[in-house]
């Protein structure tokens, strides 16, 4: 999804600079905390889409037991869903106060996410046909996708659109991300919660009013995992311990949830169950919720920690978002090539699919991540005391705090908004 980049800097801030010990009208500008895991945690939710998409384009037979497995990645992007809330909100909250917030946040974004997006449309609907390598699509059908609306028909009139379908995920995001970010700068933390608490009840009132329509890809029935990843953001900002007091319950939620959906999956995937449908988004994505608190808290144990933190797994995060938005025309080049189906033709999708995606980051969307410099998150004087002259060590608090803040945004930026 929304995702990518160099490194996951991110999130947790110092709980001792709370909010509660501000001003108000002062917002907290500090630095975060970088988790080398997270990296990890992107790494495994682009793998687990590709095996899923995999899957559906190669397999032959029967609904085994590999592709009930396989249907569970589908969840992959539920944990993008999350782990962008979580990301997004952060570097949001972190900046609160800064001048120009709301500019340099939407223009940030767009240097990440449009380049290779709209890259990939040009080359679908207007490279290959003029080529005569595809046949060309009505513009009614495409329109959809140029202004990120495709999910819409997707859910309720899928003959209306013809395009790239994985790229539904990328238009909830862009929708939800158009709203968010104000509701970020003008509510107090409590007031937060209370909004990812509505979305999350709004987007299960949703699926239970559209239920006849396939809610999978509709904005308002997705966006609970957004606001969970967004609500983990706010309470690691909490100045009563942040998310270490959260991580036995996480510990207990998992062990309860995970084999309870692992059991389901493995027992009615693919039957298209009511129930299932409308459940199954807000317990995944707490799920997802769960595990990411551990990460963060380093409360997953020590072989998980390294492998997360390990450099191939840790490189395939930093290219996700290239490895997502290009692995399905990569499986469908290799099935008319003949690739077998089975353990070598995932490896070969996988590391082509990675390979599809440095060259990405090298040859477009590195070079428009360049253009951040000009869009730098940096402290309004407003909200950053002024230093006492007769206090030297006043001033040179301040003067680290600004300094910090800017070393911190310019570290974050490779990866985080996505």
């Amino acid at each position: 999804m929304s995702v990518c980049a160099a490194s996951t800097t991110q999130t947790v801030s110092d709980p001792s600079n709370s909010e509660s010990r501000r001003p108000s009208g002062v917002y907290e500008i500090s630095p975060s905390r970088y988790v080398p895991a997270l990296d990890g945690v992107r790494a495994i939710a682009v793998l687990l889409v590709v095996i899923s998409h995999y899957w559906h384009i190669f397999a032959r037979g029967p609904y085994d037991f590999f592709g009930k497995f396989a249907q569970w990645g589908l969840t992959g992007v539920d944990l993008f869903f999350v782990l962008s809330g979580f990301l997004i909100t952060g570097i949001l909250l972190d900046a609160r106060g800064s001048r120009g917030c709301l500019r340099n946040f939407y223009a940030r974004r767009m240097l990440r996410i449009f380049p290779l997006y709209y890259c990939t449309l040009l080359l679908i609907y207007l490279v290959l046909p003029t080529f005569h390598l595809t046949a060309w699509t009505p513009w009614q059908k495409s329109v959809w996708f140029w202004v990120y609306l495709q999910n819409v028909p997707l859910t309720f009139a899928p003959s209306m659109v013809s395009g790239p379908k994985h790229f539904w995920s990328l238009a909830v995001e862009e929708h939800f991300y158009l709203v968010w970010p104000c509701v970020v700068l003008l509510l107090h933390r409590k007031w937060l919660l209370r909004a990812c608490a509505f979305e999350i009840i709004l987007s299960l009132a949703a699926r239970i009013a559209l239920r006849h329509y396939d809610t999978y890809y509709f904005t308002a029935c997705r966006i609970d995992g957004l606001a969970l990843g967004s609500a983990i953001a706010i309470l690691s900002r909490s100045d009563k311990g942040g998310l270490s007091r959260y991580k036995s319950w996480a510990k207990a939620l998992l062990v309860v949830l995970g084999p309870m959906l692992a059991f389901v999956q493995l027992s009615v995937s693919g039957r298209s169950l009511t129930l299932i449908t409308i459940v199954k988004s807000p317990l995944v994505a707490l799920i997802y919720g769960c595990a990411l608190i551990l990460v963060i808290e380093n409360g997953c144990g020590p072989i998980v920690e390294r492998v997360l933190c390990c450099g191939p797994i840790r490189s395939i995060g930093q290219y996700s978002y290239g490895m997502y938005v290009l692995h399905p025309f990569i499986l469908w080049r290799l099935l008319r090539w003949g690739l077998p189906y089975g353990v070598f033709g995932l490896s070969v999708c996988t590391v082509l699919t990675y390979v599809a995606a440095f060259a990405s980051w090298i040859l477009l969307e590195k070079r428009f991540l360049k253009l951040k410099r000009h869009f730098e998150y940096m402290p309004d004087r407003r909200y950053v005391a002024e230093p006492n002259v007769k206090h030297s060590e006043d001033y040179e608090a301040n003067t680290v705090l600004t300094r910090n803040f800017v070393d911190q945004q310019r570290l974050t930026s490779s990866t985080t908004e996505r």
